[in-house]
């Protein structure tokens, strides 16, 4: 309520909090539930993630392929503060220990052109 959320299409909820006016960064804090997955998807620009305060956050990464594979998983929380993802790079998140309150920060700035949800089956 304190930063007047909205739901994500990917999952969860977010507020924007900044975008610099030639869009060459956007940030935003992304609130996801206990128990909630983020949908696995992409985007044409490097991501910050920012871990501010809840449970554990585990990131799955999954290559770059146009079909995902399992790479490796980073869980954000009291030890692991961040993680960059590297543009292109297939995404999904969960969170496993109750409501996680992380920033997302995007550079080049977020578009939502840039971006789409993987639509096959994976493993």
């Amino acid at each position: 309520e304190k930063y007047h959320m909205q739901p994500h299409a990917e999952g969860g909820y977010y507020a924007e909090i900044w975008q610099q006016a030639e869009a060459k960064v956007s940030h935003i804090f992304f609130l996801l539930p206990k128990g909630e997955k983020a949908l696995l998807h992409r985007i044409r620009s490097d991501e910050l993630w920012l871990f501010h305060q809840g449970g554990k956050l585990v990131l799955t990464l999954w290559g770059k392929d146009d079909t995902p594979q399992k790479e490796r998983e980073v869980t954000l929380g009291e030890e692991e503060l961040h993680c960059l993802i590297e543009k292109d790079t297939w995404q999904s998140a969960r969170a496993e220990e109750g409501d996680v309150l992380v920033s997302c920060v995007v550079s080049p700035a977020f578009a939502e052109k840039n971006w789409n949800i993987y639509e096959g089956m994976i493993e």
